[in-house]
C-alpha cells in the first residue's frame, strides 16, 4: 500500500510495511533503507522488490554476514593450504617421503656408525675411501627429514587454524 503525504511543498510517497518482530505497521518513505519500528524498537533493513517489501531485523542480517564472512575466512585459509601444499613434493604431500626419509635416517646412521668404527678402531683405510659417500648419505637424508619436518609443522597449523575457526563458528552459533 502506498500513500503520498506532502512535506514542505513536496509530496513524498510512503509505503505501509509491518515490522518483521512485532507486525505493527510502519510507515516507510519511499527511498529508506533502514528504519527502527516504533513499537518494539526493533532496527530494520527495508527490502524491496517488485512485487512486495518487506522487513528484517538488523541482527538477523548481521548474523547471515557475519556465516559468510566465516565461510570466506574458511575458505582463505583452504586456499592458503592448497598453495602451501603446491611447494612441497608429492612424496612429502602423500606421506611416501617420510617412509623414505626413515629408512635413510637408519641406513645413513648405520653407515655414520661404520665409518666411525672403521676409523677409531681399525684405522681401515678402506672405511676413508667411503667416507664421502657416508657423508652424502647423511646430507640427504638430512634434508629429506627437514623437508618432511616443513611439512608436517605447516600441515599442523593448517589443521589448529582451521579447528579454532571452526569452533569460534560453533560458539557463534
Amino acid at each position: 500500500m502506498c500513500l503520498t503525504v506532502i512535506l514542505e511543498n513536496r509530496p513524498m510517497r510512503i509505503q505501509v510495511i509491518d515490522c518483521e518482530r512485532c507486525g505493527a505497521p510502519l510507515d516507510v518513505p519511499k527511498k529508506r533503507r533502514y528504519v527502527t519500528c516504533s513499537f518494539c524498537q526493533t532496527q530494520l533493513r527495508v527490502y524491496r522488490e517488485p512485487s512486495l517489501a518487506y522487513t528484517r531485523a538488523l541482527q538477523a542480517v548481521s548474523r547471515r554476514l557475519d556465516n559468510i564472512q566465516h565461510e570466506n575466512e574458511l575458505e582463505r585459509i583452504e586456499r592458503e593450504w592448497d598453495m602451501e601444499q603446491a611447494e612441497h613434493p608429492e612424496e612429502i604431500r602423500t606421506g611416501e617421503q617420510t617412509k623414505q626419509t626413515e629408512l635413510t635416517n637408519t641406513a645413513a646412521f648405520s653407515g655414520a656408525l661404520i665409518l666411525m668404527i672403521g676409523i677409531a678402531v681399525f684405522e681401515d683405510p678402506l672405511a676413508a675411501v667411503f667416507s664421502p659417500f657416508v657423508i652424502w648419505w647423511i646430507v640427504v637424508s638430512v634434508r629429506g627429514y627437514s623437508q618432511v619436518a616443513t611439512y608436517e609443522r605447516a600441515k599442523a597449523a593448517y589443521e589448529e587454524n582451521r579447528q579454532a575457526l571452526i569452533r569460534s563458528g560453533e560458539d557463534d552459533e
